[in-house]
């Protein structure tokens, strides 16, 4: 399917809406808060939402700060994952702030979410919008829960960008488990009677020599890493207490699990040895790997190389690695898209100082837009065809190791169609043969949503505008209603679909389901707007002067832009044929109204 129209309107939307997702990117980046206590983001995120339309539900599965902002009702949900929690330190005098660029990623989630709503709104696709308000994700991590809970059992495709160093489409997240080992022993004096002491101390450089043997005969890809986050009180003392913090990672949450448990046994081992109680606990949320999903990547890099940006590392060509993160645990219960992204200007550096200078500035912004823009169109794409949406639900499944379940978008979802009238093709065995039957074409369901189609141009369905043009032909031309040649027709009838008019015919249609819509009605419908949007030019062109009837297009032009910009005129012209007042009202809106009742007043006639 081509949806090269709707991509174009995204861009518009973007450049309409652009100083609004900057401004959330700066208001965030000026008011960072930690994990779970991100009160004044979340709440402005929401209150931004609920402005824009959005159905707001906050808090979410008990986490404070989450929340749910969802537009439209029907069709594959896409969500897109936001985040706004900042890191310790990094700001003036130790205070948190956006070294790793969640300001950047809660303004383009938020933009995209807002994008496609729009799309939602004006009847170009259909689709359950969500921005995903999810707290913490650099400590606790809300999507754990968040994935823990169901939230994203529906879930057709959950979003996101990252800014970074190198533009990865599927980088190489690990999964991660973090323990905290505490080991109660016995207290003594050091030197007057260490025998009558358990050395705590003693189990947590144990638990370190194990885990240092064990690094031989791990993967390459898994990492273990960790710190004494209790040694003691006094070296005369023989420590009652001690502990060890320990992170344990890997590329693939199976083998890691199974990585875990040698870890948790190394511990114990160092408890049985030393005599010490142990007790274990996990400090964070176990994280999962990323789940690439090769239909997602593959559309990723097709509209991030439209957008400017050459990916480093692709479907095609994987390679490098980032750390952590609970995208790993939606990636898990539904296709996900999670794109480190390089700014063209210069490279981010997550959790470093100098990112500060990067993720709210110029180079981001131009990044913001790019990358929105990106996550629209891969969002167009799923959501307007589903066979592509099946494909990513396959890829999804076939990397998880699960059974592919056909997902259930009732009527929702408009089948993959070519053009409105196009004929299938035959060959001349099939076209000659008696027995053969003929095939009908196929319907765009889209065309036939009780939905409003202004401004849905149909320059996607060449044939009716095709047809159409012919139809202008044969009916002016051949029955010589006026002396026009081949181009000036064409100019007529690429006003007519292009203009705000035609949407009523096609919209009053839509009462009827798609199979039972007769297509020669339909064009017989066509052909009745060519003739009256023909008659609304000549209405035009009567209303505007006496004498206007044998003016030139150009000249026609001319009057409307005159209609529009001189307020008399344009009043008197509606309190003489409509009987209504439209004073004050702004020039274009104007001149729209006019034309939308002379429109009326031809169809009457």
């Amino acid at each position: 399917m081509d949806n090269t129209r709707l991509y174009r309107l995204a861009e518009e939307l973007a450049g309409e809406f652009m100083g609004e997702f900057q401004e959330i990117n700066h208001y965030l980046f000026e008011h960072p808060e930690l994990g779970m206590v991100e009160y004044e983001s979340s709440e402005y995120l929401a209150s931004y939402m609920a402005g824009k339309g959005f159905r707001v539900e906050k808090p979410v599965c008990g986490m404070e700060t989450a929340f749910l902002a969802i537009y439209g009702e029907s069709g594959p949900q896409i969500d897109l994952l936001c985040e706004y929690d900042a890191l310790p330190g990094y700001g003036p005098e130790k205070k948190p702030a956006h070294a790793c660029g969640h300001n950047w990623i809660a303004a383009s989630t938020a933009g995209t979410a807002v994008i496609l709503a729009e799309l939602v709104k004006r009847g170009f696709l259909r689709a359950r919008i969500r921005l995903v308000g999810a707290p913490a994700e650099e400590t606790y991590g809300g999507k754990v829960v968040l994935a823990r809970e169901g939230v994203f059992k529906e879930t057709t495709a959950a979003l996101q960008g990252h800014l970074a160093d190198v533009t990865n489409i599927v980088a190489e997240v690990l999964a991660l488990n973090c323990f905290e080992f505490q080991f109660r022993g016995r207290a003594s004096h050091a030197a007057a009677a260490p025998w009558d002491g358990i050395n705590a101390l003693d189990a947590v450089q144990l638990t370190f020599a194990g885990i240092n043997a064990l690094r031989q005969h791990i993967r390459t890809d898994a990492r273990i890493h960790g710190i004494v986050s209790d040694g003691g009180q006094a070296p005369n003392i023989v420590p009652d207490q001690a502990g060890c913090r320990f992170m344990i990672r890997a590329a693939h949450r199976d083998y890691l699990n199974g990585l875990v448990e040698k870890v948790l046994n190394i511990a114990r081992g160092a408890a049985l040895m030393t005599g010490a109680e142990l007790t274990i606990t996990e400090p964070e949320l176990p994280l999962d790997n990323v789940v690439h999903v090769k239909t997602l990547a593959e559309l990723c890099e097709k509209h991030l190389v439209e957008q400017g940006i050459i990916p480093t590392y692709t479907w095609s060509h994987q390679g490098g690695s980032v750390g952590s993160t609970d995208v790993g645990n939606v990636s898990y219960v539904c296709p996900t898209l999670m794109l480190m992204v390089k700014p063209n200007a210069c490279p981010v550096h997550c959790h470093e100082e100098s990112a500060l200078a990067v993720v709210d500035a110029p180079a981001a912004y131009e990044t913001l837009r790019q990358v929105m823009l990106m996550l629209v169109d891969v969002a167009i794409d799923i959501a307007s065809d589903p066979e592509v949406a099946r494909q990513v639900k396959r890829d999804f499944a076939a990397a998880r190791g699960i059974p592919y379940e056909e997902p259930d978008w009732g009527t929702a979802v408009p089948e993959a169609v070519a053009e409105a009238t196009a004929e299938p093709e035959a060959s001349e065995e099939v076209a000659e043969s008696p027995t053969a039957q003929p095939q009908e074409a196929p319907v765009d369901e889209r065309f036939f949503t009780p939905a409003d189609y202004r401004g849905f141009v149909l320059d996607e369905m060449p044939e009716v505008r095709e047809q159409a043009i012919e139809l202008l032909i044969e009916r002016i031309v051949d029955a010589k209603d006026l002396e026009l040649d081949e181009e000036e027709i064409e100019n007529e009838t690429d006003y007519l679909l292009k203009s705000n008019l035609h949407h009523l015919t096609y919209a009053r249609m839509a009462g009827q389901p798609a199979e039972e819509v007769d297509v020669d009605a339909l064009q017989e419908e066509i052909r009745r707007d060519v003739i009256r949007e023909f008659k609304t030019e000549r209405l035009l062109k009567a209303v505007i002067a006496n004498e206007a009837i044998e003016a030139t297009m150009e000249e026609l032009v001319q009057a409307a832009e005159r209609l529009a910009a001189e307020e008399n005129t344009s009043l008197d012209l509606v309190k003489r044929f409509f009987g209504e007042d439209y004073s004050g009202l702004a020039g274009d809106v104007k001149r729209r109204k006019a034309k939308e009742l002379l429109y009326e007043l031809a169809v009457r006639s």
